[in-house]
């Protein structure tokens, strides 16, 4: 399984992290936000994007809505090749059934919990 680092914890990097945690192994999130550094999102480490040379990855998946900024700073700044990064589409960036999908489904759930259960009182008062 591929290792690879994001960049960018905010929605973009949440959906892309519930996008692809099945498919690679996610060993940071990076961002250029220094608030963030030290922090954890999903039991996995925000890092200062100059410590990524530190970490053994195979990929940088940059999740961000400035992935062209991002991307010069990663190759220009941070010496890193362009074979090892890709841009995550915005189709997963911004979609947003991956961040409520399971909200959904819960509320569903519970509606339809609550109904067979007063149907049941109700036909067990009788």
């Amino acid at each position: 399984m591929k290792k690879v680092i994001v960049f960018g914890c905010g929605k973009g990097g949440y959906n892309t992290y519930k996008y692809y945690s099945n498919k690679y192994h996610i060993v940071a999130f990076t961002d250029n936000n220094k608030e963030l550094y030290g922090t954890m999102i999903n039991n996995i480490k925000v890092i200062n994007p100059n410590q990524i040379s530190n970490f053994n990855y195979d990929m940088i998946l940059i999740a961000s809505m400035y992935k062209e900024s991002i991307l010069k700073q990663l190759i220009n700044e941070l010496d890193i090749s362009k074979n090892n990064i890709e841009l995550v589409s915005d189709n997963i960036l911004n979609n947003p059934s991956t961040s409520i999908s399971k909200e959904i489904l819960f509320f569903t759930l519970l509606s339809i919990s609550v109904y067979i259960l007063t149907k049941l009182l109700e036909y067990s008062l009788k």
